[in-house]
């Protein structure tokens, strides 16, 4: 390595290294290099192990010896300061104190992850402002897409990255006759309706913005056709759909499915339980 290059390398992870407490990071280094000399862009196969040797070089120094170095040869650098920035929460729309409820809620098909971190993270961040309460709720009605631990480690990690911040913990497969019972009340105000039709012909008519024969068919009809979701129909045979406009702008507004029969065992009732809400459902349930 040529010993400009080499120099030049070292004064930035120097002061990579001098910034964060004696550890340069390769890509900071490699960020600074190029920003300095963008024509050793060409060379970058190259560059990559000679800038590993000098950052592993660098950070197997002391930070006083680091510090030192630094002022003999690039003392500018050390005089480089930082302004602190502090984030500060935008205000809610009438939020009240004490009285702000949030909540999370994961799938339970494995552990969070980094997209939940950030989401948690920032929901927490309002309770905290607020002095209110965050809900983590664990979304478990697909029972063929479940990781059983994820009801211990979702608690766990979501405590963990709030600091015991969560207020409550709900598991949607324990509120099923919850939605259950939403959804016989809405049956019997003839505000939803069993469809029996074929998912094909189900969505032709939508796109016609006609309506399918099963929603009109009479109460009584509606009602049997609810207690054999439970006991009569199998899985893709019929579904409870909430009575909407068919002429809704938004073709998946139109008489969406709010129920579904499902004989996939589940990892907390088994095969007890058969019929599952859709999500759109149970959260309007849950909100």
């Amino acid at each position: 390595m040529e010993k400009s290059l080499e120099s030049l390398i070292r004064k930035w992870a120097l002061a990579n290294a001098v910034r964060y407490e004696g550890k340069a990071n390769f890509g900071a280094v490699l960020g600074k290099l190029l920003a300095e000399k963008p024509d050793l862009k060409s060379e970058l196969r190259t560059l990559t192990g000679e800038i590993k040797t000098v950052v592993e070089t660098v950070n197997a120094m002391s930070l006083d010896d680091q510090r030192k170095e630094l002022q003999a040869t690039a003392p500018e650098l050390l005089d480089v300061k930082h302004e602190k920035q502090e984030h500060v929460l935008k205000e809610l729309p009438k939020a009240e104190q004490g009285k702000v409820v949030t909540r999370m809620a994961p799938s339970a098909s494995g552990p969070l992850h980094i997209g939940h971190a950030f989401v948690i993270g920032m929901t927490a961040a309002y309770c905290r402002k607020y002095n209110g309460k965050l809900i983590l709720r664990i979304e478990d009605t697909n029972p063929e897409n479940i990781d059983p631990d994820a009801y211990r480690s979702q608690p766990e990690d979501a405590r963990w990255l709030t600091s015991g911040g969560i207020g409550e913990v709900i598991v949607q497969s324990d509120r099923l006759h919850t939605y259950y019972d939403y959804a016989e009340k809405l049956v019997n105000m003839g505000k939803a309706y069993v469809c029996t039709c074929n998912p094909d012909l189900f969505r032709e008519f939508m796109q016609r913005k006609k309506a399918c024969p099963c929603r009109s068919l009479p109460l009584a009809e509606q009602q049997l056709r609810w207690d054999k979701m439970f006991s009569g129909y199998e899985p893709g045979e019929a579904v409870l759909r909430i009575k909407t406009m068919i002429d809704d702008p938004n073709p998946a507004m139109r008489d969406w499915p709010a129920m579904r029969i499902n004989h996939h065992t589940h990892p907390r009732t088994g095969t007890k339980e058969k019929v599952w809400p859709l999500i759109n459902f149970s959260v309007s349930i849950d909100a």
